[in-house]
């Protein structure tokens, strides 16, 4: 008897393996899971050595942080606060402004280049003009401002500070305008010591920011010390001032050197930057929002980086710690400063921290800024002392060092770029006190107004003798 073995279907096919798709199904889920790890475990890692970064921060410089800092700010009383004075300045200002017409009203040129010509006619008449229908009582209030030494602008307690509007940081700079136009219609008509009460005026209207946590507000107070350092200068080239104001100006300047104001501008920054990333942390701000707010070009698409702030905000610790040396910095002194701030830039741009290299200020700015700011002043101040000592001897002191026999000085004011005592020299139509500028070379006191920073340039500030003072154009 035979068996036979059925044979399948010639159509039937062999069973087919799942495998293959368990292996792609594996995959994708590992390629899904990977970069969301990596995103889970860089942000676990990341908000730990932050709090280690804040607990170091903590013990070195208590209340640092940004609500700490707007409880810590005290008003003097309002008759003696000159931010009180600015803001009513400004609001008699917007009744009726100041607006020079001719050459003061089209720019692009400098009256004051060269301090020691008397205004021309192009220049004089447009300003004369102007000030012959402004309220006098407007004037009248800004001077006001030459005995208000004492200022100081509350700050918002917001709990988003990039909101916080900063008007009264544009109310100082238009008071300043219509104070340096007060000091160059003063001088024209030769009322010298009156032209130095404006000058004083400058310097308390400037000061009126100098613990501002914000570093525009810094910014703009070099800014209005300079406007102050030209005014002096120009005064000064025009005629003689009285040693009793000399003296007053002498100590205005010497009050805003020493209280430059970059440690609280750089303290707020960090303070207000660190705010922001809790506000982004937590949910209370976007991304995109702050890119709205603040201008910041973020360069990736705005939906992905709210939908994973942590591709940003996993930079934060070394962002922080930039900031934090930075802030160590601004307590530094003269060339110490500027090296230390160079340092930090350079090593900012070497940083693969996308927020680091994004929104940390610009640091080298920043130390140059603060450098030219103090040899800007502290050469006024030399400067002012040996008109003194001319008005007291009738000679220019020989050595700068003369000045401090002369009790005109306490010391001699130190050159922050070079990290040496100022320089002086005598010229054939008077003296020049200066420093050796931007590039740290003694050029001999070559002083070049329309670009201080240009080669070969130092940042100084010129006296004339009496018969070379207010030429004709």
């Amino acid at each position: 008897m035979s068996t036979q073995t059925a044979s399948p279907p010639a159509d039937a096919s062999p069973p087919t393996s799942r495998r293959p798709w368990y292996y792609l199904g594996a995959f994708v889920a590992l390629l899904v899971a990977t970069p969301i790890a990596y995103y889970l475990v860089s942000a676990w890692l990341s908000e730990r050595e932050l709090r280690n970064l804040e607990a170091d921060i903590d013990a070195s410089d208590p209340g640092w942080r940004w609500h700490d800092i707007v409880a810590s700010v005290t008003l003097p009383p309002d008759e003696k606060n000159s931010a009180v004075q600015i803001v009513k300045v400004r609001t008699l200002l917007k009744r009726k402004a100041l607006a020079p017409g001719g050459p003061w009203a089209a720019g692009g040129k400098d009256p004051f280049e060269k301090p020691n010509v008397r205004l021309s006619d192009e220049w004089s008449a447009p300003l004369l003009a102007a000030f012959e229908d402004f309220p006098e009582e407007t004037i009248r209030e800004a001077r006001k401002l030459k005995d208000m030494p004492f200022g100081r602008y509350g700050v918002e307690n917001n709990e988003t500070p990039f909101l916080i509007r900063l008007d009264h940081v544009q109310d100082v700079r238009i008071v300043l305008a219509l104070l340096q136009h007060d000091v160059a219609r003063r001088a024209f008509e030769r009322d010298f010591d009156g032209a130095a009460e404006s000058c004083l005026a400058l310097v308390n209207t400037s000061h009126s920011l100098k613990d501002q946590p914000f570093l525009i507000a810094f910014l703009v107070r070099i800014a209005g010390e300079a406007i102050t350092r030209y005014s002096v200068e120009h005064t000064l080239a025009q005629g003689v001032v009285s040693e009793a104001m000399l003296t007053k100006l002498q100590e205005s300047l010497e009050r805003a050197a020493a209280e430059d104001g970059l440690h609280y501008a750089m303290r707020g920054e960090r303070a207000s930057g660190h705010q922001m990333y809790f506000n982004l942390r937590d949910g209370k701000m976007t991304l995109s929002q702050m890119s709205g707010m603040t201008g910041i070009k973020l360069g990736i698409p705005e939906r992905l980086l709210d939908m994973f702030p942590g591709l940003i905000l996993s930079g934060y610790p070394e962002y922080l710690r930039f900031m934090n040396d930075q802030v160590h910095a601004s307590t530094l002194k003269d060339a110490d400063r500027l090296r230390a701030f160079q340092k930090l830039d350079e090593k900012s741009r070497q940083s693969r921290a996308y927020l680091t290299r994004l929104i940390l200020p610009a640091t080298a700015k920043v130390g140059q800024a603060s450098a030219r700011g103090q040899a800007k002043l502290r050469c006024a101040i030399v400067a002012i002392a040996a008109e003194r000592y001319r008005l007291q001897h009738k000679a220019w002191p020989k050595r700068i060092e003369d000045l401090v026999d002369a009790k005109l000085l306490s010391t001699v004011p130190i050159d922050p770029y070079a990290g040496k005592p100022l320089r002086m020299k005598r010229t054939p139509t008077g003296m020049i006190i200066y420093s050796v500028g931007f590039d740290e070379t003694d050029n001999g006191g070559s002083i070049d107004r329309s670009n201080p920073m240009a080669p070969g340039a130092d940042l100084g500030f010129e006296l004339w003798d009496p018969k070379h003072r207010a030429i004709a154009p």
